[in-house]
């Protein structure tokens, strides 16, 4: 993205919102930010090209361009709440789909989380999906929650206090796969009936008969202002794998059927979505309608005091909330530039003390 373009025309950015397009070291840059800086100073013209558009580009009024009817194949929702709780991670709709597939010697690809990916979880007893009752992201099995520090009583339907995970890792989704269908099943590489694979693994993947996404809560409630957006396009993506024929389908588990991701899946187009999601964002502040900045400083380089002084008035600030071995901040206003130029000194004070320090404008993981 530095190197010169010549005398380039056009330039055309695919799938701008996907993770990969945006540096996860300060400063975190996004390919399409940069980009349309120098389209400006060089000049070229610059197209978006994706199933599901950026909240962004539509903010800043990109003109969206789709065809009419169904942009993307058929979904089909398998409702986990038809299971008994308790079961494994697989339902039984999913485990025939598969047999089927692979007896039919088609391909099945089966999407899990990345690495660092943690699965949603659901009541053993009512199997609700648990939710943090302040943010409302997915909980897992510990007394507070991952995304806004709240604590994590039992589950708000039944009072339950048993909960199990609606989806695993690679390994482990491999290994049940292989009491199902033996040797059929492997990872991306391996040549097998059966694929088990994450986002990064989806570039390659073409022509599926059958395509599976284990646990679509895991996404669309993953705890971070983006997930909605992210597990929509992320699920499109998964959908297009898949061959057109007779027989051929993208199955998605949830057990919680009524969400609007699931919802615009279903229907085939993302306009209304994305629609309610950029109102909900302008109502909160959150980017693209508002700006947000994190900080996240060593523990031992506490920047309460620091950000206080200097930013309170520009501001407002958020925190602290502890991320592994470090505390995170958050800086949010409409417009923040009045904040960075405040925050310039503000840094050099703590790195000046030996702080390991990172700053993230507008994150993708909030």
């Amino acid at each position: 993205m530095v190197g010169p373009f010549g005398n380039a025309g056009l330039v055309v950015i695919v799938e701008d919102g996907r993770r990969v397009m945006r540096s996860p070291a300060t400063p975190t840059l996004s390919v399409r930010e940069v980009i349309l800086r120098r389209a400006i100073a060089e000049p070229f013209n610059v197209v978006l090209h994706g199933p599901v558009p950026t909240l962004e580009a539509i903010y800043h009024g990109a003109r969206v361009e789709a065809a009419p009817g169904r942009q993307w194949p058929v979904v089909e929702v398998v409702d986990r709440s038809d299971d008994p709780p308790g079961g494994g991670l697989l339902t039984e709709r999913t485990k025939t789909a598969i047999r089927w597939t692979t007896a039919a010697r088609e391909r099945t690809f089966v999407l899990v989380g990345s690495r660092g990916y943690a699965p949603a979880f659901r009541c053993v007893a009512c199997g609700d999906v648990r939710r943090c009752l302040t943010c409302r992201s997915a909980a897992s099995r510990d007394d507070t929650c991952r995304r806004c520090g709240a604590g994590l009583d039992a589950c708000a339907n039944c009072n339950g206090a048993q909960f199990q995970p609606l989806g695993a890792g690679i390994g482990r989704i491999v290994d049940d796969l292989g009491q199902l269908v033996g040797d059929e099943v492997g990872r991306v590489g391996d040549e097998k009936l059966v694929t088990v694979g994450s986002e990064r693994d989806l570039i390659g993947i073409r022509n599926i008969g059958l395509a599976v996404a284990v646990d679509v809560d895991g996404f669309t409630m993953a705890p971070h202002y983006r997930a909605a957006e992210d597990a929509l396009r992320l699920l499109v993506r998964l959908a297009q794998t898949v061959q057109r024929g007779a027989g051929h389908r993208c199955l998605v588990q949830t057990s919680a059927p009524n969400q609007e991701v699931i919802e615009a899946l279903v229907k085939g187009r993302s306009e209304p979505f994305l629609g309610r999601e950029l109102t909900s964002r302008k109502e909160f502040g959150f980017p693209p309608a508002g700006s947000l900045i994190a900080i996240e400083a060593d523990k031992a380089h506490d920047p309460e005091s620091l950000l206080s002084e200097g930013l309170m008035a520009v501001a407002t600030i958020l925190g602290p909330v502890p991320v592994r071995d470090r505390i995170r901040w958050l800086i949010q206003g409409r417009d923040l530039e009045r904040a960075r130029l405040a925050l310039r000194p503000i840094l050099t004070t703590l790195r000046g003390r030996g702080a390991r320090v990172r700053v993230d404008v507008d994150p993708i993981d909030l």
